[in-house]
């Protein structure tokens, strides 16, 4: 009995915090869209961490030990998720109604849809880090080879084609050098995003067929 009553508590309690997660993912978005980086950053660096911290925890597996949840336990922090609803006026006919929801759709949702997105960018892009680290090597290498070459090089004639061919490609290098940067930024976010849950489990109350009509949609504008 215990059991089923942490393991209802857990659903009902991520799937208040999912909700303002999910909000406060749209007041970042909104920031953005106005250039505004210190609200930008509150939201970042303030007020999500403390809720993914808490979705981790109720998200988690339960297991058959539950000396830690005891009824005490319980009610203290159902009394923390009911001042969280209260805060972000979220009503527990609408929780209940999406844990529903949330249920129904399991397997079909637009969460499964998202976090698949996210494999499958990573792996893109793990790709497309390899072959320019692959050219970066090669780069270095020919740069390596002209910078013996201009060392040996005793004519200023042949000084000077040398280091013009070095000039191309130390030129070259720092086109790549942004490339490989902005590949590693995009891949750490993404790896970022699938290792904290959230971000794909908020569309979990949504079918993926709804979420591509969405995404569709918001595309267009």
């Amino acid at each position: 009995m215990q059991l089923e009553k942490v393991k209802e508590f857990k659903k009902f309690a991520s799937e208040v915090i999912l909700k303002v997660l999910m909000k406060m993912s749209k007041d970042y978005e909104h920031y953005e869209k106005l250039e505004d980086f210190d609200g930008m950053q509150r939201v970042k660096l303030e007020f999500i961490p403390k809720y993914e911290k808490l979705y981790l925890e109720f998200s988690g597996e339960v297991s058959e030990n539950l000396d830690d949840y005891d009824d005490e336990k319980l009610e203290g922090l159902m009394t923390i998720i009911n001042d969280i609803m209260k805060v972000n006026n979220i009503s527990m006919e609408y929780i209940l109604d999406e844990v529903e929801k949330r249920e129904a759709l399991k397997g079909e949702s637009g969460a499964e849809t998202v976090e698949r997105l996210f494999k499958y960018q990573i792996n893109e892009l793990e790709e497309a880090m390899e072959t320019l680290l692959e050219k970066a090597n090669l780069m270095l290498d020919k740069e390596g080879l002209l910078e013996g070459e201009l060392r040996d090089a005793i004519q200023e004639d042949e000084q000077m084609e040398v280091l013009e061919k070095l000039s191309i490609v130390r030129k070259e290098w720092g086109a790549l050098e942004k490339k490989i940067l902005k590949c590693k930024n995009s891949l750490d976010n993404l790896k970022d995003s699938l290792s904290k849950k959230w971000t794909f489990d908020i569309y979990g109350t949504v079918s993926k067929d709804e979420l591509k009509k969405a995404f569709k949609s918001e595309t267009k504008k």
